[in-house]
């Protein structure tokens, strides 16, 4: 009872992140996924650090990950303007008022930083996090919960 017990709650751990400390950290690879499906988010905190690791290897062109928040309401709206034709260092999106908070893009072996500042944020809304790099948002990306 005890190991399956212990095999719960370390599934749970690997499938959501609480932000220690005001700060988070997340892995994306080349499998486009990222380790995490959701992220809690601690209203106590003035700002709050979001890590990403690209812990895979192939380049920022072929495989580039970042980490976008936005209103779940919006996030058909937002996904259906992703564009190659965008560029990389806007993170493949048009400017967007709806657009909460976006890291910049990283490839293979590289770490980027988001600094978000909590204020932006209200309790009694849905948020989710995810991958703007084309295509990659149908599997990258999780909810985000708020207390």
């Amino acid at each position: 009872m005890k190991t399956f017990f212990t095999m719960v709650c370390a599934s749970i751990l690997a499938t959501s992140v609480f932000a220690s400390n005001c700060e988070i950290k997340i892995e994306g690879s080349d499998m486009m996924k990222y380790d995490v499906a959701e992220i809690t988010l601690d209203t106590s905190c003035e700002k709050t650090k979001i890590s990403l690791k690209h812990a895979g290897k192939l380049p920022i062109n072929a495989m580039g990950h970042n980490v976008v928040i936005v209103e779940e309401k919006n996030l058909s709206k937002i996904t259906q303007q992703i564009n190659f034709s965008i560029g990389v260092e806007k993170g493949y999106l048009p400017e967007s008022e709806d657009i909460i908070f976006i890291s910049a893009m990283v490839g293979g072996g590289d770490t980027t930083e988001l600094e978000m500042d909590m204020s932006k944020l209200d309790k009694t809304k849905s948020y989710v996090f995810f991958c703007s790099f084309p295509g990659h948002w149908a599997l990258m990306r999780g909810t985000i919960k708020i207390i």
